[in-house]
């Protein structure tokens, strides 16, 4: 499995219980465009665990996600503005 830069992902021994976690705490696990990129491919990559039965969702840090990342959202409505990550 490949690394990622805004979530993490880890199972079990026995591969039955997988964990997805957000991994931008220091931005409240705001869900960003790079994490949008990265989730199909995530996502591709547990389907493909066949012995998978729980799939447990977190978010590292104090708060599971404070949503969309709106500095990213001003980036894609205004392209000439840089979001910082």
């Amino acid at each position: 499995m490949q690394s990622y830069k805004t979530v993490s992902f880890s199972v079990n021994e026995a591969g039955t219980i997988g964990e997805l976690s957000l991994d931008r705490a220091s931005k409240k696990n705001a869900l960003s465009i790079l994490f949008f990129s990265e989730l199909p491919s995530i996502l591709e990559y547990i389907d493909s665990l066949t012995n998978l039965r729980v799939l447990i969702l977190s978010g590292k840090g104090k708060v599971f996600s404070a949503g969309l990342d709106l500095k990213d959202a001003v980036t894609v409505m205004n392209p000439e503005t840089d979001s910082d990550d």
